[in-house]
């Protein structure tokens, strides 16, 4: 279990940097347990073609977040069913968190067409 966490932060204003700034954080989270060996979500498949995201073995009732390379939330869905796809119009990358009982599995997937 890590007992230490470094955050580096870097001045947006890489010109004119200012001692003693103020950083104001919002919605950090930390989520534990991890996925352990014996987890469902290690049984997961992901993967892309074309613009959709094909996602198999997922736990019932677990929730799907996809975010850009913003950080921005473009799609967001509690999963009933055990496959499930949809699709992503914009190519870029971005990351796939799916969240079921304690456990939270994150991948990050390419859209390139």
């Amino acid at each position: 279990t890590p007992t230490h966490l470094n955050i580096i932060v870097l001045s947006s204003d890489k010109d004119a940097p200012q001692p003693n700034s103020t950083l104001y954080i919002d919605n950090l989270t930390f989520e534990y347990p991890l996925i352990s060996e014996t987890s469902s979500l290690n049984k997961v498949q992901l993967y892309t073609y074309q613009n959709k995201v094909i996602i198999n073995n997922i736990e019932t009732n677990s929730q799907i977040t996809v975010f850009n390379s913003n950080g921005q939330i473009v799609f967001e869905k509690y999963i009933h069913d055990a496959n499930y796809s949809f699709n992503i119009e914009q190519k870029g990358i971005y990351f796939v968190s799916i969240k079921s009982n304690q456990n939270v599995l994150n991948k990050k997937i390419a859209i390139l067409e």
